[in-house]
């Protein structure tokens, strides 16, 4: 069971708090329709961090879309 280091967490977390304030940028479309950006972070970095790393970072972008749609 392999552990995530330090240094990966931090930029996990780093990059999933850009996401989340990228995703405080959304165009709206209409009718409750929003375009998000800071998801497209995290898929930057998939290459880079380790799958757990990148769940994580996706989590904390992605939970902007809670309060944006009310789910």
């Amino acid at each position: 069971m392999s552990r995530f280091s330090v240094k990966e967490l931090l930029i996990a977390v780093l990059v999933g708090v850009i996401g989340f304030l990228l995703n405080m940028l959304e165009l709206q479309l209409g009718w409750g329709l929003h375009f998000i950006f800071g998801n497209a972070l995290v898929f930057a970095c998939v290459r880079v961090l380790s799958p757990k790393a990148v769940g994580l970072a996706g989590a904390i972008s992605s939970a902007r879309s809670i309060f944006l749609w009310n789910h």
